[in-house]
């Protein structure tokens, strides 16, 4: 997303209402046509002083952004596309965008089978346990394998793998469990399963429930956000290339298990076998 840099894009802000108003009759605000808006914009961009991009130069600081990329379908776009990117659910977003055609949302969850596998050997090398030490899968299969139905990690255990993640021994309590293997592109999803667990506190005070369902909520909010902070350190800590490398990993994998829904594995496809001429299947 392109940011400001300068005081001026207040200037240039200010400058574009008042040409805005200039579009009113007594102070009433009349109908803009579409062209009207996009004469607007059009004035807007022209009045900022410096506006970034997200590319980076060779020098590694930001390049500019070319304004001519500024116009009002291009909102519509972004929205839908940060949405996407961050893995807001396919069903959604199709309900934020008024698509009639489910067929239209999905256009924003494309991604290549082959960006899927990349993005899986980028983040299998960076999985970690419930404490935040280093456990990273032997291969982009095993990967596959633990991405069962845990919205806000992977899981190792066997019966629950077997499962597809229904039949978790201790009902998804994941940051009291020694199989969890979280990684950074689950970071948004756990965030919101802080904020859930939080309200849940809320409600179980409220209900004056046991002391000891309050307690067990308090300790999971403080386990799982012992590791979104232990996460985003690593993350921190990386080279610029290699955490880059892994955002954009995130959030291809992201995409994907919005698409899929936010229950379903990582499915990086099979390879398929022509059928025979005669039409058998031996």
């Amino acid at each position: 997303m392109p940011r400001f840099r300068s005081k001026g894009t207040a200037n240039a802000i200010m400058g574009t209402v008042g040409e805005f108003l200039s579009w009113c009759e007594d102070g009433i605000v009349r109908h803009l046509g579409s062209g009207q808006i996009s004469t607007l914009i059009r004035e807007w961009t022209k009045r900022i002083p410096v506006l970034l991009g997200e590319e980076l130069g060779k020098n590694g600081e930001r390049v500019p952004f070319d304004t001519s990329l500024i116009y009002p379908y291009a909102f519509r776009h972004s929205y839908a596309q940060r949405h996407a990117d961050a893995g807001v659910p396919i069903d959604v977003l199709r309900e934020l965008m008024d698509h009639k055609s489910m067929q239209t949302t999905q256009r924003y969850y494309k991604i290549s089978q082959k960006r899927k596998r990349q993005a899986v050997n980028v983040m299998r090398l960076h999985t970690v346990d419930r404490k935040g030490q280093p456990a990273p899968m032997r291969s982009a299969t095993a990967y596959e394998a633990r991405s069962v139905a845990v919205p806000f990690g992977n899981c190792t255990e066997p019966s629950n793998v077997k499962a597809g993640g229904k039949a978790c021994p201790i009902r998804f309590q994941c940051a009291a469990c020694p199989s969890y293997r979280p990684d950074p592109s689950y970071l948004p999803a756990i965030e919101d399963h802080i904020r859930s667990l939080k309200a849940d506190r809320e409600m179980a005070v409220m209900m004056e429930a046991d002391e000891f369902v309050v307690r067990n909520l308090d300790d999971q909010i403080a386990a799982f956000k012992g590791t979104v902070e232990t996460m985003r350190r690593l993350v921190e800590a990386m080279s610029l290339v290699e955490r880059e490398e892994v955002e954009q990993a995130a959030t291809v994998l992201r995409k994907v298990r919005a698409a899929q829904g936010s229950r379903a594995a990582v499915a990086l496809g099979m390879p398929v076998f022509p059928t025979p001429r005669d039409g058998s299947t031996a």
